[in-house]
């Protein structure tokens, strides 16, 4: 039994081996082009860095504050508050993943977008001023809250850049 495993490693070496070499001889006869190669010639703009976040924005701080409270209240269903439990016992994530975190997707609440929209503004021009050129915004119920959030923090953000 003990030779049958040693062969069948040493077959997936030389085979690992094979793939390996191949691999670096394509690479090598058929070099591939960095981004940038690709994107200079079209004049296209490089993204250096973006962020996914969950926005509440309301005409005070309290409103936005128990919007989140509402919608992070995922003990009212056992069934949701057992799928957190259960994602927690088998996660491998390396930072701990709170109850409010869970009920939002992706984690969305830690960029901040929760406020006023002064608040959720001056949280949009904190992010670009660190280098993030693209931010995806998740809500709910969507239509309203983008069409609340495009009316009220997006002029914010414009005047502020213009300036």
């Amino acid at each position: 039994m003990r030779e049958r495993r040693e062969k069948a490693a040493e077959l997936v070496r030389a085979n690992n081996e094979v793939i390996r070499k191949s691999r670096a001889d394509f690479l090598e006869q058929h070099p591939q082009p960095t981004v940038s190669q690709v994107a200079e010639p079209l004049e296209l703009k490089l993204l250096r860095s973006g962020v996914a976040g969950y926005a509440i924005v309301r005409d005070t701080e309290a409103e936005a504050k128990r919007e989140v409270e509402r919608i992070t209240d995922v003990k009212a269903s056992a069934r949701g508050y057992a799928s957190y439990l259960d994602f927690i016992k088998g996660s491998k994530l390396e930072t701990q993943v709170s109850l409010e975190d869970y009920s939002v997707s992706n984690r969305g609440l830690r960029t901040g977008f929760v406020g006023t929209p002064e608040q959720v503004a001056e949280r949009l021009r904190a992010f670009e001023q660190a280098g993030c050129e693209l931010v995806l915004l998740q809500c709910s119920p969507q239509r309203e809250e983008m069409d609340r959030i495009a009316e009220h923090v997006f002029p914010l953000v414009r005047d502020r850049v213009r300036a």
